[in-house]
C-alpha cells in the first residue's frame, strides 16, 4: 500500500464482485478488507477503523442500510458509500439522512468508484434541528448536493442524543420555534453538556431570535439566517474557522 492509500472495507455477499473491487482498489495502492455480510461488517467496526466503507444494499440477514446505521452507532463519523443493483429509494433516503456520502450503481462506474475512494474526508457534519420534516429534508438535500454531510433531529430529545455522541457534529443548524421544547431552551441544555461546535440559528420568526438573545450573551454571538434560507450564505459561514462554543 502506498503511503497515501486509504483503508477500505468492502461489504458484499457476492464473493466474486467483492474480490474484483478489492483487486482494483489494491492496484491503486489502498489497503482493502472484504466481508460478505452486514453482521461481519459491524463486527469489523467494533475492533478496527476504516477510512471508507463500500456497502451493498441487498444482502441476506441485515441489509446494507441496516448495517450502516449500526456502524454509525459504533463510529459516528464513518464515511460510507452505498452500492446497489436495484431501485431502493426508501432505503437510500434513510442512508442519506444518516450521512452516507453517496450511491454507486452496479455495474460500478470504476472512475466514479476511484473518485469516491480518493476524495478527502468530508470536513464537516451538520445537524439540522427543526420540527418541520419537509424543511429538514429539503435542507438536507441542498447540503448533500454541496457535498456536506448532514443529520436530522425533529425535536430536542433527538438532537441531544446525537450531540452526546463524541465527535458527532461540527455545525448545529438550529430552529427556534419548535414543540414541545423550543430552540432557545435546547440551546441552554446543549451548553450544559460542555460541547463545542459552531451554531447557526435558522428561523422564520426573527422576533423570537431577538427575544431569545436578550437574556443570553452567548446567543447574541450567534448568526441568524431567515427562512427561506440563503444556502450559499450558510455554507460560507459554516466554512469559517471560528467556532461558536455553547460552553
Amino acid at each position: 500500500m502506498s503511503k497515501d492509500g486509504r483503508r477500505i472495507l468492502i461489504v458484499d455477499d457476492d464473493f466474486d464482485f467483492a474480490e474484483s473491487v478489492s483487486d482494483i482498489l489494491e492496484m491503486s495502492g489502498h489497503d482493502v478488507v472484504t466481508v460478505h455480510s452486514g453482521e461481519a461488517a459491524i463486527e469489523c467496526f467494533r475492533t478496527e477503523s476504516f477510512d471508507l466503507a463500500l456497502i451493498d444494499v441487498q444482502m441476506p440477514g441485515k441489509n446494507g442500510v441496516e448495517s450502516f446505521l449500526e456502524i454509525c452507532a459504533i463510529q459516528p463519523r464513518v464515511h460510507a458509500v452505498i452500492m446497489t443493483g436495484y431501485s431502493v429509494p426508501g432505503l437510500l433516503d434513510t442512508a442519506f439522512l444518516h450521512g452516507a456520502l453517496g450511491v454507486l450503481k452496479k455495474p460500478l462506474d470504476i472512475p466514479k468508484l476511484i473518485e469516491y475512494v480518493e476524495q478527502p474526508p468530508q470536513p464537516q457534519t451538520a445537524l439540522i434541528v427543526d420540527d418541520d420534516s419537509d424543511f429538514c429534508d429539503c435542507l438536507h438535500t441542498m447540503l448533500q448536493n454541496k457535498g456536506i454531510i448532514s443529520k436530522i433531529a425533529l425535536n430536542a430529545d433527538a438532537a441531544l442524543r446525537i450531540i452526546r455522541a463524541p465527535g458527532m457534529i461540527d455545525v448545529l443548524l438550529l430552529d427556534l420555534k419548535m414543540h414541545p421544547v423550543d430552540g432557545a431552551a435546547l440551546y441552554q441544555e446543549i451548553k450544559k453538556l460542555g460541547v463545542s461546535f459552531k451554531t447557526l440559528i435558522i428561523t422564520a420568526h426573527g422576533d423570537l431570535a431577538v427575544e431569545a438573545m436578550k437574556g443570553d450573551e452567548d446567543m447574541r454571538a450567534l448568526d441568524v439566517f431567515p427562512k427561506p434560507v440563503d444556502l450559499d450564505a450558510i455554507i460560507k459561514k459554516m466554512e469559517m474557522n471560528t467556532t461558536m462554543d455553547p460552553q
